[in-house]
């Protein structure tokens, strides 16, 4: 790969990797000044006991009614306890801060004012490479362990000679070297051939590296473990929340959870200072699975559940969590199911043409293809992780599980048949120019509006056998015309596995629709080509597999954060209705191009 092409790609990882780690550090100062604000106010608070504490000593001698010096004491005692875990999770959350600022110090980090991205010093590939956060940093216990560092390997066989911090000290990646055994990895390719893993006999059993020391695959309880676990990658429960539907469901995810919060209470492994960072990290990933995917918890039984484990663990342990996380609860239950989207910029004028709407060709092109966008939006922002799962679009009995992704495939395919038959019922040469003419506008004001998929439907219909053998009908609309769908063609063209519309997609600035045609290629790439369990009982699920899974899906979401600034026209809405309706098969439409231009 050159070098050109890899530095655009490491900065394209590089941009989502560093705008997750600085939102989170920013959360985590957040938190750090909401914590203080409180101690400061306990603090204001204890002092105020001791004082009325001296006060009832005081009353009690001189035999006078006052508060029961005993109840207050214990309202001390109470108060001190709380104290000490509000100063706990200061010191963490202290810790966190200073890990995302020292983390990255040789990347300049500049927020844009236009969206989420940022800016990134630096020409030197080597440089971003180095950002990749897969690194594992559990601490050793007891055992000798060898540890590479920039490539030299330290032996340590106590835990002081490592750093206090679960994280490393700053700058120091650590890495667990690999023990082989014969196993199976993931190549570029997303094939699976044989190749050794790291399984040594004092590592967990149930989980598998593979030899460069990436989480191969484990059990289903220590895949949910590591959600709270600082040895995790960076962005490993974000993977695990878009694709974990394929082997558990919510509910079943939320029982584990909770028993795996309640074993940790108990478990003499921990340290106190262990068992905080457990804490902490595990009412983080419960927050941001409330935030990201609350559709998870659309059945009232799970929410009920829940609500029932915050209110009854959460608060006696982290009060300040506590409290974010039953507003983030409360938000959620009481916000609309519809979000109000609110726009900076007032939409743009719609063309609507005088008099009423009886034929598409009164309708400006530009504003046909607004309209066909909105209908895309709807459908394209409905998709839910769960969807993209065990190729469910293609299974029968899976097809309830993907309702909006079946909606997608079947308006690609109506806005198709439309197109066909509207050209091939023109008996007439001149109209039918004028609409071949109409769509390939339509195709072009799709391209400026990024969307790809009802473009690559437009496209599928010129380029049909209906529509392409209609020869006479081509030759009438010029080389300037047949120059610029050669260019729609060659965009949306899937050789390179759509190497084109890829790399546009890329640089271009949402709203976007992507042809949803792509993903689906890519989904079932990987299902077919990766097992989904391993092991000689197949006790093991395929993590590499979850996580080339979760990129796709992860692209797939990234496509639904903006949407368009545009306004719904409804006659020509009801034009589309109309006219949708009235699309044929194609054999109808084969028949009726025959008529058009019989054989010769």
């Amino acid at each position: 790969m050159d070098t050109g092409k890899e530095l655009f790609i490491l900065k394209a990882k590089t941009k989502i990797i560093l705008t997750q780690v600085f939102s989170e550090r920013d959360e985590y100062q957040k938190q750090v000044q909401e914590l203080q604000k409180t101690l400061s106010n306990v603090l204001q608070e204890k002092q105020q006991l001791q004082e009325e504490l001296e006060e009832a000593k005081t009353n009690n001698k001189q035999d006078l009614p006052a508060p029961s010096a005993a109840d207050l004491q214990t309202k001390l005692a109470d108060l001190e306890s709380t104290l000490v875990q509000y100063k706990k999770q200061v010191v963490l959350l202290q810790e966190e801060v200073v890990f995302w600022r020292e983390t990255y110090p040789a990347v300049t980090f500049t927020p844009s004012s236009d969206g989420p991205w940022a800016e990134i010093s630096g020409e030197n590939p080597d440089t971003l490479r180095s950002i990749t956060p897969l690194r594992d940093r559990a601490k050793p216990r007891h055992q000798s362990t060898g540890y590479i560092i920039s490539g030299a390997v330290k032996t340590a066989t106590d835990a002081d000679n490592f750093p206090s911090s679960p994280r490393g000290s700053s700058g120091v990646q650590w890495k667990r070297p690999a023990t082989p055994s014969a196993q199976t990895r993931v190549v570029p390719s997303g094939q699976l051939t044989t190749t050794k893993v790291s399984k040594s006999s004092n590592s967990n059993p149930d989980e598998v590296y593979t030899q460069e020391g990436q989480l191969k695959g484990g059990t289903l309880d220590c895949l949910i473990g590591r959600l709270a676990s600082p040895k995790a990658e960076l962005d490993y429960h974000i993977k695990f929340l878009l694709t974990y539907r394929s082997f558990c469901g919510p509910e079943d995810l939320l029982a584990k959870l909770i028993k795996l919060w309640e074993t940790a209470q108990t478990l003499e492994k921990y340290t106190p200072r262990e068992l905080d960072v457990f804490r902490l990290r595990f009412v983080k990933f419960l927050k941001f699975w409330m935030e990201r995917h609350w559709y998870d918890f659309s059945e009232e039984s799970t929410t009920e559940t829940l609500q029932t484990f915050i209110n009854q663990n959460i608060a006696s342990t982290l009060p300040s969590s506590y409290q974010n996380l039953t507003q983030c609860l409360n938000k959620k239950l009481h916000e609309k199911n519809q979000k109000k989207i609110v726009y900076y910029m007032n939409p743009p004028a719609p063309v609507i043409p005088v008099g009423q709407i009886t034929d598409l060709l009164q309708i400006s092109t530009l504003e046909l293809a607004r309209q066909m966008s909105l209908r895309d939006e709807e459908i394209y922002h409905s998709i839910r992780p769960r969807e993209c799962m065990n190729q469910a679009w293609n299974k029968p009995d899976l097809k309830d599980t993907c309702p909006n992704m079946l909606r997608m495939i079947n308006r690609f395919n109506l806005v198709s048949a439309w197109a066909q038959t509207v050209i091939v019922k023109e008996k007439t040469l001149k109209n039918r120019k004028s609409l071949l003419l109409k769509f390939i506008k339509i195709a072009q004001s799709l391209r400026q509006l990024h969307n790809y998929h009802s473009l690559m439907a437009i496209i599928a219909a010129l380029e049909s056998s209906s529509v392409s053998r209609l020869k006479k009908t081509w030759e009438t609309i010029g080389n300037q015309n047949l120059n610029v769908f050669e260019e729609l063609k060659e965009l949306m063209r899937s050789e390179g596995n759509y190497k084109n519309l890829r790399m546009i997609i890329k640089k271009e600035d949402p709203p976007t629709i992507p042809y949803i045609g792509v993903y689906l290629s890519d989904l079932t790439f990987i299902e077919d080509g990766n097992p989904s369990r391993f092991g000689d009982n197949q006790e093991y699920i395929n993590y590499l597999k979850m996580k080339m899974l979760g990129e796709v899906i992860g692209e797939i979401l990234f496509y639904q954060q903006e949407r368009y600034n545009l306004q719904p026209v409804e006659s020509i809405q009801e034009c589309f209705d109309k006219s949708e309706k009235e699309a044929l098969p194609e054999k109808e439409t084969y028949k009726l191009s025959l008529i058009c231009e019989p054989r010769t």
